[in-house]
């Protein structure tokens, strides 16, 4: 996940290839099921299927400066505090929602060192 996160990061807009990646991680494909090819989200480019990425455990926000954020509700009630956090040169904010959504993930997992974010 973390060579995703990677090309993510490096994207500026939508493409299938990166869009398919994401819907082939094994999380998706667990609350999704396996797709066509021509069924697959457009997350790149969609706040909201971008959005269906968020763990259950995360809320988010995009504060006055761009930025997405994402907060462990039990660790962070009022969506303020040290989160996840997307630079605002991230564009479109749909692709810097799914970094966060993926290193939401990782963190989840325990592997947040390697993501290079702060337990959450």
């Amino acid at each position: 996940m973390m060579d995703l996160i990677e090309r993510l990061t490096n994207a500026t807009e939508s493409s299938f290839e990166l869009n398919a990646a994401i819907a082939r991680l094994d999380f998706y494909r667990e609350m999704e099921g396996d797709m066509a090819d021509d069924e697959i989200p457009d997350f790149l480019a969609s706040i909201d299927a971008a959005l269906t990425l968020v763990p259950a455990e995360y809320t988010w926000n995009i504060n006055e400066w761009g930025m997405v954020q994402l907060f462990r509700k039990e660790k962070y009630p009022t969506g303020t505090g040290r989160g996840i956090e997307v630079s605002d040169k991230v564009r479109p904010a749909a692709i810097a929602i799914c970094i966060a959504a993926l290193r939401a993930r990782l963190a989840l997992e325990g592997m947040a060192g390697a993501a290079g974010i702060e337990p959450t």
